[in-house]
């Protein structure tokens, strides 16, 4: 992570704020990049072509959604394993690498909601999870970025994220009718296991907060502590669990779950 740090930013100090916006802004222009390849690109598949428009929305996004899984997954494992400066400090430990993945996260966020919601007022269709989840969690890297603060939990909770790449891979063979084939059913069920993976993450969230107690009433600001324990038990209690749930039942029932309520309508949507 670090090789790819100082590639990208070279000596730049990233605790400037110009900096920090500076990568914000790039990493926006670099996911709307990535968003419009994917509409020119996919054209050359049938599969797209007789996918309605708010399901060809939703490929453009899965695919957006897994180059930042790559990423978020490769970041929070090299955090976990090799920069242990941020854990000495949970709440005000900070690093070259934390800065750049609090900001490349916060343009991400940024994209998501912009694009999410617009998609959503445009159909007038809206995956209330989701939307609640990326907009607490866009929320919450800004005061992340406001605050210069809580880079511990911004970048391990990164990992969380390690799910997407397999969901969107999930999603993509069920359009393309390969829903029945060995290498779907090897996808789902790392899927799943990565959802109870996710699961013993949160868990080690809770345990890192209550082992540091004092220094988290000590330091933490008021509005970062009340989002991301809101946030947290949201996720910990309700969301993992009923997207594990989906994701099992989807091994034993390969259905399309985001679009389901719209199959039976499709065939109008495609020409709206």
């Amino acid at each position: 992570m670090r090789w790819f740090v100082n590639f990208c930013v070279g000596d730049r100090d990233l605790a400037e704020s110009s900096e920090q916006w500076r990568i914000v802004g790039l990493s926006i222009g670099l996911f709307f990049c990535i968003y419009a390849t994917c509409i020119i690109v996919s054209q050359l598949f049938e599969t797209y072509r007789r996918l309605s428009n708010r399901e060809k929305v939703f490929w453009h996004l899965s695919i957006v959604r897994a180059f930042f899984g790559v990423f978020t997954s490769y970041h929070g494992i090299w955090t976990v394993l090799y920069d242990r400066t941020l854990f000495d400090d949970c709440v005000n430990g900070k690093t070259q690498e934390s800065y750049f993945g609090i900001m490349f996260t916060t343009g991400f966020f940024i994209f998501e909601c912009t694009t999410l919601f617009a998609s959503n007022i445009y159909f007038r269709f809206i995956d209330l999870n989701l939307a609640l989840h990326h907009l607490l969690s866009l929320v919450g890297y800004l005061l992340a970025v406001y605050y210069d603060t809580n880079h511990f939990f911004g970048t391990v909770g990164l990992l969380l994220e390690m799910t997407t790449p397999f969901s969107a891979v999930c999603w993509l063979l069920i359009k393309a009718k390969k829903a029945d084939t060995k290498l779907w059913r090897f996808n789902q069920h790392i899927l799943i296991h990565l959802f109870h993976c996710r699961t013993t993450l949160e868990l080690y969230l809770w345990w890192v907060t209550f082992n540091n107690l004092e220094l988290i009433y000590r330091d933490m600001p008021l509005a970062i502590g009340l989002l991301q324990y809101t946030e947290l038990a949201l996720i910990n209690v309700y969301l993992t669990p009923f997207w594990t749930y989906k994701k099992t039942a989807q091994l034993f029932n390969p259905i399309d779950w985001n679009h389901a309520a719209n199959d039976t309508d499709s065939g109008k949507k495609k020409d709206n």
